[in-house]
């Protein structure tokens, strides 16, 4: 096989958006990876950004993050600067983070604008919940209508308590972009609905954004990929380990191990903690909202890409107030924090070198007969929600 160094169309005309797939196809079982391009060619990048992230449910934080009226927080997806607020009737919205006077940033990071939002530029105003409010010298500009200036609203939803944006006018709701993905964060995490951010890990990642969410849905690696990764498998059961595959979102599930063994001090008392198990529910395209076996919160782990070759990892941890202070949550952030997590990150990262090279172009899934969590069939499910965004389904 041929490296590919650059991206060519199947079935090609000149203009075509569809991308070579190679030998992938839809049973893993016989499957090949996506070819490696994908993983570093700026035009697959370009294409993703259209078909997957201006198009998918992207997480922002927990509703308790914003309590206040006039609280708020600003953000990106992609190039698209967006942010939520909570206004005076205590509802959250979003809006595109635009000035409609000459498109100057209104916000920047975190606070609370609970009297009005002020341009920085020339001192446009508006309120909490998206109204122009008012504008320096505007009483002097015919036929100025102050209805005309309303801030441009980005879809919203509170979704098992978390907050989530679409800047998609056309996109189905939640529950049925994800249908049960809800209903598993109320049934894997104790008290999902009472926790407020606590702290956050930050990772720069030299790795296109799909290594580092595919490193995630599978424990084909667990026992191989270093020494972290070799105490993982004591801290829970890998031969109970399960993938569950739904419409658009994938369920990791494996019960706690051996507590002698485990990484950081476990509980006998399997009812301490926010679950007893080891559960990752990810959301596609790159959001998991995941927890480790009795650790006291619940963690969001956002890959947020920066081009084909880069990505940041952000890692936010939630705890229900008064709590996450034990000794087994404080110990197992330190495990994942300075442990699992960077050795993950080195992973990535020498997967991507790897996908530069001109020896190779694809790969194969691994398929585990008697136990699906070990074996690849979630990485190839997620490749395929990829395929079928930016190529559409296989004919």
């Amino acid at each position: 096989m041929n490296h590919v160094t650059n991206p060519i169309p199947s079935n090609s005309t000149k203009g075509s958006s569809r991308f070579d797939e190679g030998d992938f196809g839809e049973d893993y079982k016989t499957s090949w990876t996506l070819p490696s391009f994908w993983y570093t060619d700026k035009a697959v990048f370009e294409a993703e950004k259209d078909a997957i992230f201006y198009k998918s449910w992207r997480f922002v934080c927990h509703k308790n993050d914003l309590p206040k009226a006039g609280d708020y927080i600003a953000f990106t997806i992609m190039e698209e600067p967006i942010f939520v607020i909570r206004g005076k009737d205590m509802k959250l919205r979003a809006f595109f983070n635009v000035c409609q006077h000459r498109a100057h940033k209104l916000l920047e990071g975190q606070g609370n604008a609970k009297h009005a939002i002020v341009c920085p530029y020339h001192a446009w105003a508006y309120t909490a919940e998206g109204k122009f409010r008012k504008a320096p010298q505007s009483e002097f500009v015919q036929d100025f209508d102050p209805h005309a200036y309303n801030l441009k609203e980005v879809r919203l939803e509170e979704y098992a308590s978390f907050v989530f944006v679409n800047v998609d006018e056309n996109a189905p709701p939640m529950e049925a972009y994800a249908p049960g993905y809800e209903a598993s964060i109320q049934a894997h995490f104790k008290d999902y609905d009472q926790v407020a951010y606590a702290e956050e890990q930050v990772y720069e990642i030299d790795a296109n954004w799909k290594v580092v969410v595919e490193n995630a849905l599978e424990g084909y690696h667990f026992p191989y990929s270093g020494e972290y990764h070799r105490t993982l498998c004591d801290l829970v059961d890998p031969d109970k380990a399960e993938t569950n595959l739904h419409q658009n979102w994938i369920e990791l599930y494996a019960p706690r191990g051996d507590i002698e063994k485990a990484p950081y001090a476990l509980p006998e008392d399997e009812t301490v903690g926010t679950t007893s198990a080891f559960v990752t529910l990810f959301l596609s395209p790159d959001c998991l909202i995941y927890n480790w076996p009795n650790m006291s919160m619940i963690s969001v782990f956002l890959v947020i890409p920066d081009g084909p070759e880069k990505s940041w990892v952000v890692n936010k941890y939630y705890f229900k107030p008064g709590e996450g202070n034990d000794k087994t949550t404080l110990e197992g952030m330190e495990w994942f924090n300075h442990g699992l997590g960077p050795e993950d990150a080195s992973l990535n990262l020498g997967c991507q070198q790897g996908l530069r090279s001109r020896g190779y172009r694809a790969g194969r899934f691994m398929y585990h007969p008697d136990n699906s969590g070990l074996g690849e069939h979630g990485v190839h499910y997620f490749q395929k929600l990829v395929r079928n965004a930016v190529n559409g389904p296989a004919s």
